[in-house]
């Protein structure tokens, strides 16, 4: 099914509405999103942070991030599919998360300068023309000190690394279990 994934995509380059119903049935949900609140919690993601996550897809990081960060915390799910964002919302529905919104986009947030302590960026670098726009954005958001937490498995390593220090933005802070962390790199925003 990755091969569908990944080459089945309609002219706004989103991937079509059914994979995301399939995706779902398939999805063991509890254990998917236990699962992704831990990996969470390793990467310091915690109680009243706030929190994006960009290209959330069904939004099984979206709705962990919601657990762990409590009533005090909030998360933002960002997605260029509508079906995406119905199935985030119907599922922060039904766990009862009323701390999670969602984001139709494909870019722009929409969100405050430095409102957000953490980006989840897990495989939405890849293929993108305008990655530069993209962490402008993401570095317009962060608070001082904020975190990308990024894992693409479509690009090797040493190209990730490559793209998300290059124009100074961001910092590699340290690597765990295939997630790259990215510290904002303090001064003015400035349009690159």
């Amino acid at each position: 099914m990755a091969w569908l994934w990944r080459r089945d995509i309609d002219d706004e380059k989103r991937t079509p509405g059914f994979i995301y119903a399939i995706k779902s049935a398939f999805s063991r949900k509890n254990v998917d999103i236990e699962k992704a609140g831990h990996e969470l919690r390793l990467f310091g993601i915690g109680p009243g942070q706030t929190v994006l996550d960009f290209g959330s897809g069904p939004g099984h990081y979206a709705l962990a991030a919601a657990r762990v960060v409590g009533d005090g915390g909030f998360v933002h799910a960002l997605d260029l599919h509508p079906k995406a964002m119905e199935l985030v919302e119907r599922k922060a529905s039904e766990m009862n998360l009323p701390n999670i919104e969602t984001i139709y986009s494909d870019l722009h947030t929409g969100l405050d300068d430095e409102s957000v302590d953490a980006v989840i960026l897990f495989d939405v670098m890849r293929g993108r023309s305008d990655i530069k726009s993209l962490l402008g954005e993401l570095h317009r958001i962060l608070k001082p000190g904020g975190s990308v937490h990024v894992r693409d498995t479509g690009l090797k390593a040493g190209r990730l690394e490559e793209l998300m220090v290059k124009d100074g933005l961001f910092r590699l802070k340290g690597i765990l279990g295939g997630v790259l962390k990215y510290t904002k790199v303090e001064g003015e925003f400035h349009e690159i």
